[in-house]
């Protein structure tokens, strides 16, 4: 009797003790060619239940020896069985990954019919090829080294492959590659790849996006810092490391680090950083100075935002940018230099002095203090140039200013207002004490010897004297009576000190 004639046979006494559906269930699985279909050698195999024995085999085994209790048994499990065997074939044949179960030597056993799908090879044809010559030429070292790897250890290989399609385009893989037993003794290599293609294209446009960011933004001498208040990380400038010279572990902790920034801009600082937290400003912004590994400090320009509170409403991360201002401060000093400083003595020019003159005389009146203005004029300074040129004029005028800055002290306001002529200006100082500082700068200037290419010129002074009062309110008031007193001590015989 064969084991179909068998199992039918089987399914007849089944109908007697189970009924007609069992008999029915068992028919359907006798007239079943196979319950699970492999890949191994490329085509079907019959249904193997863990010792050899075929269904057929087992119904009868079954029916002779526990009776319908375990036949019944037997028909649940085996529909189980189909019902699983259904949903794997099912991911596989209609899943987007590639599945290749291929031999050591790299001949293909099985593949997944996404492979036409996505490479446009398939079917029989793609069956007993080698799987290198699907791959780039220069990923195929790296799947040979992975399956050497397996076949030595076991395990799990995860590899990148770029495979090409019949037309020569290419497309980029991650495979998971393992092995497992044929059921003939041998052993298959499995390769389960996912494209990544649009993956990688993504990354790419992503990574040329960010180059060109940091190009635009070194271009710009900006760079960017980043602080975490919860864990303590940052991300600090290249800056740090290049301009201030600082190493690994070394200096600041974030950009705007009080403890590296100078003491006369942390009070300004602290103001921008305080009115960000509090609202009052959408954009932290301050120019400071940071103390640098060598102990000198670089002006810089930092811009910040707050973002990312936590439960309890504090902020977590603190992004912004910061750029090396030093060309910049450098340049906003040389401006100021230029519109404030004399370009000869470097004193106040005409026009700061009277600024800052009026400043302090204003004070002054505010807590009727006094204040004393002096007008110094070089004597005939006029033979001076006839005799030895204007370039020794000018070291006439600069020794006088010098000695004049010399003479006086850190709080007086000493500038050039017009040719040889300079006016000083001398806070909480009566004319008693203004006389006394206007003897000390003629008698220094009397005791010079300015050596010049064209020799040695000596030279005087004459000084007037003016106090702030009722006859002289005003900064020009004082002016105008100081340097009366002026062209009366010229009158007199020069190289004196008048007061109006």
């Amino acid at each position: 009797m064969s084991c179909r004639s068998f199992a039918v046979a089987c399914a007849l006494l089944a109908a007697v003790a189970l009924g007609a559906a069992a008999a029915v269930s068992v028919c359907a699985i006798a007239e079943r060619p196979a319950l699970s279909r492999g890949f191994v050698d490329g085509g079907v195999s019959d249904a193997r239940l863990g010792n050899g024995l075929d269904a057929s085999t087992h119904v009868a085994a079954l029916v002779s020896g526990s009776g319908a209790a375990a036949l019944l048994i037997f028909i649940v499990w085996t529909g189980q069985l189909r019902q699983r065997e259904e949903h794997y074939r099912g991911l596989i044949e209609n899943g987007a990954d590639l599945i290749i179960a291929f031999e050591p030597s790299g001949s293909i056993r099985y593949h997944s019919p996404s492979c036409r799908a996505v490479l446009g090879r398939g079917g029989p044809d793609l069956v007993g090829q080698q799987v290198y010559e699907l791959l780039h030429d220069a990923d195929v070292p790296v799947l040979r080294e992975a399956v050497d790897r397996l076949l030595g250890g076991g395990g799990t290989q995860c590899v990148v492959q770029r495979m090409s399609n019949p037309e020569g385009a290419s497309r980029s893989f991650e495979a998971h590659v393992s092995v497992m037993p044929d059921g003939g003794g041998r052993q298959l290599v499995v390769l389960n790849a996912r494209d990544i293609t649009a993956r990688l294209e993504a990354e790419e446009r992503l990574r040329r996006s960010e180059e060109r960011f940091q190009l635009a933004l070194r271009a710009s001498n900006v760079e960017l810092w980043e602080y975490n208040f919860a864990t303590g990380h940052s991300i600090l400038p290249e800056m740090l490391y290049q301009t201030l010279g600082y190493g690994d572990g070394e200096g600041p902790a974030l950009a705007v680090d009080l403890e590296y920034i100078h003491e006369n801009d942390r009070a300004g600082v602290s103001d921008a950083l305080l009115a960000h937290v509090d609202g009052r400003s959408q954009v932290f912004k301050a120019d400071f100075r940071l103390r640098s590994r060598s102990g000198e400090y670089v002006w810089v320009s930092a811009t910040g935002r707050m973002f990312d509170r936590d439960g309890d409403g504090e902020f977590e991360t603190f992004i912004g940018i910061i750029r090396n201002v030093a060309w910049r401060k450098e340049l906003e000093e040389s401006l100021r230099t230029l519109a404030t400083r004399d370009g000869l003595t470097g004193l106040h020019n005409r026009v700061h002095f009277i600024s800052l003159a009026e400043r302090e005389l204003d004070r002054a009146g505010r807590y009727r203090h006094p204040c004393t203005v002096l007008m110094v004029d070089a004597d005939d300074f006029k033979a001076v140039n006839d005799t030895y040129g204007h370039e020794a004029g000018d070291a006439v005028l600069c020794r006088l200013a010098e000695t004049a800055v010399r003479m006086l002290r850190d709080v007086d306001i000493v500038g050039r207002i017009g040719g040889e002529e300079f006016a000083a200006l001398l806070p909480e100082t009566d004319v008693e004490a203004a006389v006394v500082a206007a003897e000390r700068v003629r008698a220094a200037v009397d005791a010079l010897a300015v050596e010049t290419v064209a020799g040695t010129i000596r030279f005087t002074v004459s000084i007037g004297v003016a106090t702030f009062g009722p006859q002289s309110a005003s900064l020009e008031e004082m002016l105008r009576v100081a340097d009366a007193a002026l062209y009366k001590a010229k009158k007199e015989g020069r190289n004196r000190v008048v007061v109006a």
